[in-house]
């Protein structure tokens, strides 16, 4: 990881999301990745520009909200970003943080901020934790997407695993939630953006 600073800290053309991914991939300078909030209609495209470009660079990109990391069983170690309102204004930050097991339990440790008027408060609250990372093999699809709907009701699980297997818990290449409706929607997001099918679909 590089400590990079924001080269643009004005709302609404921050490009904090831009220095974060530059700095999780260790690059040496931010414009290394293009600004997303300066495309065109970047408003409306924002998060479909973010996609395209990890896409184009091999990488992956998941979040989850604060609520499911709260609650989930396992979560992958080591650096993150956290995304949650910014301490300077009325609009979302992302910053780094470091997911650690403390006492057999999950602790979220703020890392680093990239903007360059960072006085000490990363976040005044944090919505979602999002895991970057290389694509698996060279296929398109190198791994699947499960949903669990077969255990209670109100705890489904989301389970990524490369042989295609969602039952052996010990592989550790997953991520839990715990609702029907926010499982579904990161399917949906692997789905359109990643190009993953859920094969285990009714």
């Amino acid at each position: 990881m590089t400590k990079l600073k924001q080269l643009n800290s004005t709302f609404p053309n921050g490009d904090c999301m831009r220095t974060v991914l530059a700095c999780l991939l260790g690059y040496e300078k931010p414009d290394l990745i293009p600004n997303f909030t300066e495309m065109e209609n970047y408003e409306e495209n924002f998060v479909k520009n973010v996609y395209k470009w990890l896409d184009e660079n091999n990488l992956t990109y998941v979040e989850i909200d604060i609520e499911s990391f709260k609650k989930s069983s396992y979560i992958p170690l080591g650096l993150c970003t956290v995304v949650g309102k910014s301490p300077r204004g009325e609009w979302l930050h992302i910053v780094i943080g470091e997911i650690k097991l403390v006492d057999n339990n999950y602790e979220l440790h703020f890392v680093w901020d990239t903007s360059p008027l960072h006085d000490g408060v990363f976040l005044n609250s944090v919505e979602t934790i999002g895991f970057l990372s290389k694509k698996i093999g060279s296929k398109k699809q190198s791994f699947a997407p499960y949903v669990d709907e077969t255990v209670d009701p109100s705890e489904s699980y989301l389970v990524f695993c490369e042989n295609y297997s969602p039952w052996d818990e010990d592989e550790k290449n997953m991520i839990r939630v715990h609702s029907n409706e926010e499982s579904h929607k990161m399917l949906e997001i692997l789905e359109h953006h990643f190009g993953i099918k859920n094969n285990h679909k009714a």
